[in-house]
């Protein structure tokens, strides 16, 4: 069987694992295209997930891009952005740049785009964790400044760009704080997200986030979120 056959027949970690042991995005042989189906299948079933998240949260009145407080999140555009038309090649444009990024990211800017779940519903707390992966053009304008700052001698390290993922749990509501990572070039399957304080893989971070209806925050913040997350959890598809 392929590695897309075994993913179909539901053995997604596993095939995700023995993938990230043997796959780098540079090689040029059979095993690539079956991982970058496996890659594009997986961030297929994410989208799905997301639209059924969203759908479910616009149902209990949740208020996409708003404060609690009133008022619209800054950088706010959609819970969900198309994918560019052009993000092929602005991927090429990247690898040019400064090297290759993982399949697991280049599928998700393929088939989904960009996510962003910030937002206000009543008697919900702050600090939710909401979902939020940003776009392809994020990362050419973080290369853009990067490339500006090694020119000017500023950068210590010229072999890597610590690419800003997202903003962590207290900048998404605008408290101080920092942001969740991942270093580039990186040419493996998937690539390891930083977040506060502890590293996994992007593919294993969505799992995580979806699995909480993407709001991970609530694991430690409300009991009575967890129904919804049950909810929702009965409806989406395993990746």
């Amino acid at each position: 069987m392929t590695f897309l056959e075994r993913y179909l027949a539901g053995d997604c970690s596993a095939v995700w694992h023995e993938l990230g042991v043997q796959v780098t995005s540079t090689e040029a042989t059979d095993i690539i295209l079956d991982a970058q189906k496996v890659a594009a299948e997986t961030m297929r079933r994410v989208r799905d997930n997301v639209i059924t998240i969203v759908r479910e949260l616009s149902s209990i009145g949740y208020k996409f891009g708003q404060h609690s407080r009133g008022g619209k999140r800054e950088g706010f555009v959609a819970p969900l952005t198309e994918p560019s038309k052009e993000v092929a090649a602005k991927c090429e444009n990247v690898a040019e740049l400064i090297g290759p990024v993982p399949l697991s990211l280049q599928a998700f800017w393929s088939e989904i785009g960009s996510v962003d779940l910030r937002g206000s519903c009543p008697r919900w707390p702050a600090f939710t964790d909401a979902l939020m992966v940003c776009s392809i053009d994020d990362l050419l304008s973080d290369i853009e400044e990067w490339r500006l700052e090694v020119s000017e001698g500023a950068v210590d390290d010229t072999s890597q760009l610590c690419f800003n993922l997202s903003p962590d749990v207290f900048q998404k509501d605008e408290a101080s704080g920092g942001t969740y990572s991942m270093m580039l070039p990186d040419p493996k399957m998937d690539g390891v997200i930083a977040l506060q304080d502890v590293e996994m893989p992007f593919v294993e971070y969505l799992r995580q986030t979806l699995r909480w209806g993407g709001f991970p925050g609530f694991r430690t913040l409300s009991s009575e979120y967890a129904e919804f997350a049950r909810k929702v959890g009965t409806q989406l598809l395993p990746f």
